[in-house]
């Protein structure tokens, strides 16, 4: 780690959802306590945001639920969570209601179906209980304020608890093909609920507020214990978590969360550990390309995904002590490979071809990235950042609270964050609870492993799938 920058967890890129289409997946407490030293200077204006858009939630008693969606009959009851792919159309002419049942279907790959996904709506219902709970956690940590802690609580219990309400932990029925052959859920269903990661992320927050709602809050962690139960042994979540692609990737960032939330270190690193020397072995290319993300109709949208999902991945274990920066890829590539293979079509030196072209705006908080890790000592990041002159970031985005990116520019140089407290990159916040320390069992990583030449991977790696027999590729429908 070069310098003492401030860096926070990356977007999970491409979530098309009705409220928003970005997510940040990883709370950075050190950060959040600069803001929140200094409400009326540095992100004024997304704190503004946050609490006006606080104090109105905080007079509704609306929540969200999976029961708000289609009756779909059979074995699927109000509590299970159920949606339909986004790229798949019918070949009828009928109402889309009608012909989910009746007509056949074809997917068309990077053309998304509103109608359809829509109709169910629960894709749509828990992106939005994420970004909801996750702003309410922010906020109430940043004014203190317990009302917001109180809304926060009251739509966890909805989702997670409340026996009419709650959504059962399995993915049973998440992404169903649609059509007279259709069936139940497919592995790519799991890739709905990576919200969860920021959401669980933030959760913590809310315990420093109040101390009122405990069961609720340990109810939510017993909820996430049996997710992670089921995600792990059931045949649609071992498939994900062996997907080539990004879907393997998100299933890499989920359960690390899930377990890290569940004060479950040992388990979490290990999860990284099996990715790292596993699937992610063969996700970057010898030029940094992660071909199987390139060959989408998408091909933009879907590499900024993994790498996003990367990105989260390495923030993660970078709470837990455990860095993976620098860890090699079969092809002796590393993450920041990863990175970097956007930067001669951000600086304009080369062209971006297939798919539905870059929108390069996306970028550039994942070179400010690049620079918090790894440094930037000849500027390509930050010539990078020039040309590109804009980005996704709104003054007003309530991620820019936690995890800003384009804070600290100068005309001249990426300068490093003013910080308080425990706030170094990786280190979260001493006042805040992370789920614990790494327990003594957890296997040290050796000296030098995290040299820019390493070979060794660390920890006691178990690689998902036979190095010798390449994983069946995944693409997320």
């Amino acid at each position: 780690m070069k310098g003492a920058w401030i860096y926070a967890g990356l977007l999970a890129a491409g979530l098309q959802v009705a409220q928003a289409g970005e997510v940040d997946d990883f709370i950075n407490y050190g950060f959040l306590d600069t803001t929140k030293a200094n409400l009326a200077s540095g992100e004024a204006e997304a704190a503004s945001s946050i609490k006006a858009w606080a104090d109105q939630q905080v007079t509704l008693n609306t929540f969200y639920s999976v029961t708000n969606k289609t009756d779909f009959g059979g074995n699927i009851t109000a509590n299970h969570y159920a949606s339909f792919p986004p790229y798949w159309w019918p070949t009828c002419d009928l109402p889309m209601k009608q012909a989910v049942t009746e007509c056949d279907f074809e997917k068309r790959d990077g053309e998304w179906n509103n109608e359809l996904v829509g109709l169910s709506g629960n894709s749509e219902e828990v992106a939005n209980f994420c970004i909801d709970v996750t702003k309410l956690s922010v906020a109430a940590y940043l004014y203190a304020n317990k009302a917001y802690a109180d809304r926060a609580y009251f739509l966890l219990n909805k989702w997670f608890l409340d026996e009419a309400t709650r959504m059962l932990p399995n993915l049973d029925f998440g992404q169903m093909l649609p059509g007279k052959d259709g069936g139940g859920g497919r592995p790519y269903g799991l890739i709905q609920t990576r919200c969860f990661v920021s959401m669980v992320s933030a959760m913590p927050l809310l315990r420093n507020v109040t101390s009122e709602h405990g069961e609720i809050y340990t109810g939510v962690q017993g909820w996430f214990k049996q997710f992670t139960e089921w995600y792990t042994t059931s045949a649609l979540g071992k498939e994900e978590i062996a997907s080539a692609n990004n879907h393997g990737t998100n299933s890499a960032i989920q359960l690390t969360s899930y377990y890290r939330f569940n004060e479950q270190p040992a388990e979490a690193i290990e999860v990284v550990n099996q990715f790292m020397g596993g699937l992610y072995q063969q996700q970057v290319d010898s030029n940094g390309g992660q071909p199987l993300e390139l060959s989408r109709a998408d091909n933009f949208e879907y590499a900024m995904m993994n790498l996003g999902f990367l990105l989260v991945l390495g923030q993660l274990s970078d709470s837990m002590d455990h860095p993976i920066w620098n860890i090699p890829s079969g092809n002796g590539t590393t993450i920041q490979s990863a990175i970097n293979y956007f930067v001669p079509f951000a600086s304009g030196g080369k062209t971006w071809e297939g798919g539905k072209g870059a929108r390069m705006e996306q970028v550039t908080h994942y070179f400010q990235l690049a620079a918090a890790i790894y440094g930037d000592d000849g500027h390509s990041y930050l010539t990078a950042i020039k040309a590109v002159g804009k980005t996704s970031r709104e003054a007003t985005s309530y991620y820019r609270l936690y995890s800003d990116y384009s804070y600290g520019l100068t005309s001249d140089q990426l300068t490093p964050l003013p910080q308080t407290g425990n706030g170094a990159p990786g280190a979260g916040n001493a006042t805040i609870p992370l789920g614990g320390p790494v327990p003594a069992d957890v296997p040290a990583v050796p000296a030098g492993t995290h040299s820019s030449t390493s070979t060794t991977i660390p920890g006691s790696v178990s690689p998902v799938t036979n190095p010798s027999t390449p994983p069946k590729i995944k693409c997320r429908p």
